[in-house]
């Protein structure tokens, strides 16, 4: 038995493919692999698929993505989708509203639906249980798929498996992985799924778009490298900026992105010096936004241009954190004067108080301390967007059609007159 990872080169077609959402480190004492469990599950389920099935040594019996270039699949990762026999999607409220999760279902989805009629119900997709996912949890796309965790006992549908693997409840979960391993083999040869072709990352449409997700905005605004600031805190791009190293070896973009999606927000990374017109310009608000701002924004005469800008706006849809990492002894040492510069561009919201805004170190000196900032920010940011687009709408003649949202943040427009109607 073989399990086909992206640093084999191997071109077999593996027997499933499990399609799974990373759990992200949450700061500098996670200093443990966040994905132990998923992978010890995944090789368990390998082992249980190989010996009820009558593959050899050589034949590749599952392939785990564990290896997430930033954007987009690894070759590795698209030939596996491309030739799979089973796909088994691992449920959690973090799955559905992964971006690539979404398109990993929708590229073997469309594989079934080249495979067998209209009529046929998708076998071919497995899915298992991670962790306990309410129904308006779930978006549409999966309606398509039997999956009935009852089936597969009481304490599977509470817990899930990482639940029963973490109260070390083995019997239940090996119950259940014997299952699910079943089901992956009768999958496998009652249906035969077609190949499929091959496409770009960009190219495919997230199935999971229907899912009731409200967009926010994470604007970065670092500074250009001063002379006096160290390079290890910024990559060689804005959206690598990293002021919590080496504590953290996640991106600020990427630790925020994780943590919106799981407060159930479908984040959009802008960079400000990039994005001013569209974060600072005089239209109606898209979407309430999170700026952060690097505390040596100070040295940067073009960001410090930006934020005298803001400081003008009224749009209390927009919040701003800077992040202070207390064990960055150059931003500590002159943390003083680098607060001042920041409070002499943006007076209104920081020292007159019009907002809440946060440039406190108490509150962001660790990642932690940062997440907790962000939690309580974007709930803010969020009602203040629902409170300002309800009470003011759009008006003059180019409001001739209205911009809605419904309930899943999408924008819907109408005629004026329709709406008068």
């Amino acid at each position: 038995m073989s399990i086909l990872t992206p640093g084999d080169i191997d071109h077999r077609v593996p027997y499933f493919f499990l399609s799974y959402e990373p759990t992200p480190k949450y700061g500098p004492e996670d200093t443990g692999d966040p994905d132990e469990w998923v992978r010890a599950f995944f090789e368990r389920l390998s082992r249980v698929v190989a010996e009820s099935t009558a593959l050899g040594d050589s034949d590749v019996v599952g392939y785990m993505d564990d290896e997430r270039p930033r954007a987009g699949w690894s070759p590795r990762t698209a030939a596996a989708l491309r030739s799979c026999r089973v796909f088994v999607p691992l449920y959690a409220p973090r799955y559905f509203v992964s971006e690539r999760c979404g398109r990993e279902w929708a590229v073997f989805a469309r594989r079934v639906r080249r495979s067998v009629s209209e009529s046929e119900q998708i076998k071919a997709i497995v899915p298992a249980l991670w962790v306990p996912t309410p129904p308006p949890k779930v978006p549409a796309a999966t309606e398509e798929v039997k999956f009935d965790a009852a089936a597969m006992g009481e304490t599977y549908q509470r817990l899930g498996l990482y639940g029963m693997m973490r109260t070390d409840l083995s019997q239940a979960y090996e119950a259940s992985v014997a299952e699910l391993a079943q089901r992956i083999v009768d999958a496998a040869e009652s249906s035969r799924v077609l190949p499929g072709e091959e496409m770009s990352y960009q190219a495919v449409h997230n199935a999971f778009t229907g899912y009731p997700r409200r967009k926010l905005q994470i604007v970065l605004a670092p500074a250009q490298r001063a002379p006096a600031r160290s390079g290890a805190y910024y990559g060689g791009e804005d959206a690598e900026w990293n002021p919590y190293y080496p504590q953290s070896t996640t991106s600020l973009a990427d630790y925020a992105t994780d943590l919106v999606r799981n407060l159930e927000y479908a984040p959009e990374v802008l960079i400000l010096r990039d994005s001013a017109e569209e974060v600072l310009g005089s239209q109606p608000p898209s979407a309430p936004a999170v700026l952060i701002i690097d505390p040596w924004a100070g040295d940067d005469p073009e960001l410090l241009r930006q934020l005298r800008r803001l400081d003008d706006l009224d749009k209390p849809w927009i919040d701003i954190i800077v992040p202070w990492n207390r064990d960055d002894d150059q931003t500590y040492r002159l943390e003083g004067e680098l607060a001042r510069k920041l409070e002499e561009v943006l007076r209104r919201r920081l020292v007159e108080g019009r907002m809440s805004s946060r440039i406190s170190a108490r509150d962001t000196s660790t990642i932690e301390e940062f997440g907790r900032t962000l939690r309580a920010v974007v709930h803010r940011v969020g009602n203040q967007y629902l409170k300002h687009t309800t009470a003011h709408p759009p008006t003059g003649p180019q409001a001739s059609r209205l911009r809605l949202r419904g309930p899943d943040g999408a924008e819907n427009r109408i005629n004026r007159e329709d709406r008068d109607a």
